[in-house]
């Protein structure tokens, strides 16, 4: 099965999210925009560690790995900018950046790492965390100056109001992948021991 950690985006937040993604299509060429694959305002969620494919059998044991890695927590995000992930000639995701106690979700997300390294003998997360929405990926096939264009076209996008909110949780989560979009299903709520 296919795991992964995430913080759910309140419903004000996948708002925002939508009306992004509506100016986003709006502000690219006409011939541009169907390139890229709009993520469902209902599955958005701040990623906290992507684990991959882990047996069932497991489950159990990183549940309680999880639950025993955090004290109950309270961390203050917020909505930042609309940007793009990557170099602009390589860039695959357009995405809000979550703002606010960044480095208190990076500490959170860096103790989650460390249960699923122990209790799934997988290697550490080598990428920098860099908490976002995920807005609309791309297309593979896309050249680089039309993924210059659809960076520029994100960067020059009002910013969402703020919308604060506070996490007080993170689920553990099932993708399953299709044609048509993963779909997700939480397999536990996790607030801390």
């Amino acid at each position: 099965m296919r795991l992964f950690v995430a913080i759910e985006a309140p419903s004000a937040w996948r708002d925002a999210a939508s009306d992004a993604q509506r100016q986003l299509r709006a502000a690219l060429p006409p011939e541009l925009a169907p390139s890229l694959r709009m993520v469902a305002p209902s599955t958005m969620h701040v990623t906290l560690r992507f684990i991959g494919e882990a047996g069932e059998t497991l489950v159990p044991a990183l549940q309680a790995a999880l639950d025993a890695s955090v004290e109950p927590f309270e961390i203050y995000l917020t909505l930042g900018r609309v940007t793009s992930l990557g170099p602009d000639a390589r860039v695959s995701v357009v995405a809000i950046a979550v703002e606010g106690e960044r480095y208190a979700l990076a500490e959170l997300a860096a103790r989650l790492d460390g249960a699923v390294t122990s209790s799934l003998g997988v290697a550490p997360e080598r990428r920098t965390f860099n908490p976002h929405l995920t807005l609309a990926r791309m297309a593979r096939g896309l050249d680089a100056p039309d993924r210059r264009a659809v960076a520029a076209a994100a960067r020059e996008l009002a910013p969402p109001p703020e919308l604060p909110f506070t996490a007080r949780q993170f689920l553990l989560v099932r993708s399953h992948l299709a044609p048509e979009g993963s779909r997700y299903e939480t397999l536990s709520h996790h607030r801390g021991r």
